[in-house]
């Protein structure tokens, strides 16, 4: 269950969003965790980075970003490390 998990705010764009949320927000670019032909880094790179950001390893994930395909891009590379209870923000 999600519910004893903290809540974590995530930008994925290049840039913060124009509207941040309510709570704390990390800032970790999609574009950072692919290589340059696009896919994901490995997932000891992706942890690592994610765990600068700010990221526990156990959380609820709200990602957001001002173009929905950075939002987009962040989910499923979260989804690929595990971070099940991550969803796309809502505005």
């Amino acid at each position: 269950s999600a519910a004893g998990l903290p809540l974590v705010w995530l930008a994925s764009g290049d840039t913060l969003p124009a509207r941040p949320p309510s709570g704390p927000l990390r800032h970790l670019p999609w574009r950072k965790l692919v290589g340059a032909d696009g896919s994901p880094r490995p997932a000891g790179e992706i942890a690592s980075a994610l765990q600068s950001a700010g990221v526990p390893p156990l959380a609820r994930v709200r990602v957001l970003a001002d173009d929905p395909g950075d939002a987009a891009a962040g989910l499923y590379l979260l989804r690929l490390m595990g971070y099940r209870d991550s969803e796309v923000a809502a505005d």
